[in-house]
């Protein structure tokens, strides 16, 4: 089973540093993350590494949160880890700020908080959008926003209202790429062909494409009978959200599909590459 799929709702355990050692009994310099609740370990890092507990992180967060309350609203939350608790994802929608994308769409403002024991994440906000009439979550093209300049204990929710600032510009900048989506048409034919292209160059599985295109072939919502790349990536993150059951596969995937599509939409020789029919690719079409 691959690492992604170690998926769980287990979040608020002690990871401590121990040293390492050969089999003769010399220190080998490095030090493992151990899981306190099963003795899992969950990285190996060099002394140097400071380790944030999951719960001291989404506890420093929440109290952001609750500071800039007036601008973000309430929140719902989802935390989840994976890789035996190498890694913790804390999803927040926030029910206070919303933006009306130019086609009509709703977008609401997710953060999902990170961290990692592996050395994999940094200790940061992945800005995110969820659209609304369908509860589809979103990557966008923002980069994270770091909380810390390092792994190390000192969060203060004063750097982290900073961070926050800056994720909300992220997402406002966000939405205005999903409108530069929805303003390129395509016919349901050429959906299609994009979806094969992107299972030819790898950006895709040939699973996730097929469910895709399903979902394009008949979408669900009546904001998306209209054919453009925008509504091409709502059949992509209505089938990731709904039906794939890892979060990291999620968000790798809507990323890869997300940085294709904007790229087709600003480059008319990439957009007429890729809505080429693909003779490897069998398209399921009504």
């Amino acid at each position: 089973m691959a690492r992604h799929a170690n998926q769980s709702n287990v979040w608020d355990y002690t990871v401590n540093a121990e040293p390492m050692f050969t089999a003769d009994g010399k220190d080998t310099g490095w030090l493992a993350n151990r899981r306190s609740d099963n003795g899992d370990i969950v990285g190996v890092t060099s002394e140097h590494y400071g380790i944030i507990q999951n719960s001291e992180l989404v506890s420093a967060a929440e109290d952001a949160f609750a500071s800039r309350k007036s601008d973000l609203g309430n929140f719902k939350r989802k935390i989840i880890t994976t890789c035996n608790g190498a890694r913790m994802f804390a999803t927040y929608d926030f029910d206070g700020r919303t933006i009306k994308s130019k086609v009509g769409d709703e977008v609401g403002f997710r953060l999902t908080v990170q961290n990692s024991f592996d050395r994999t994440l940094r200790a940061s906000f992945a800005v995110g959008a969820l659209r609304l009439i369908c509860s589809n979550g979103m990557v966008t093209m923002e980069r994270e926003v770091s909380m810390t300049a390092k792994h190390s204990v000192n969060i203060s929710t004063k750097f982290l209202d900073g961070a926050i600032d800056k994720a909300i510009a992220g997402f406002a900048k966000a939405v205005e790429g999903f409108n530069s989506l929805a303003e390129i048409d395509i016919t349901q034919d050429q959906g299609l062909h994009i979806l094969g292209n992107m299972e030819e160059r790898s950006i895709l599985s040939g699973k996730l494409r097929k469910g895709i295109a399903e979902i394009w072939n008949a979408p669900t919502h009546a904001e998306d009978s209209r054919r453009s790349l925008w509504n091409l990536y709502n059949a992509t993150t209505q089938h990731l959200t709904h039906n794939v059951n890892s979060h990291e596969l999620t968000n790798r995937a809507s990323d890869n599909v997300l940085r294709t599509l904007n790229t087709l939409s600003r480059k008319r020789d990439q957009f007429n590459l890729f809505i080429k029919p693909v003779s490897k690719i069998e398209l399921v079409n009504n």
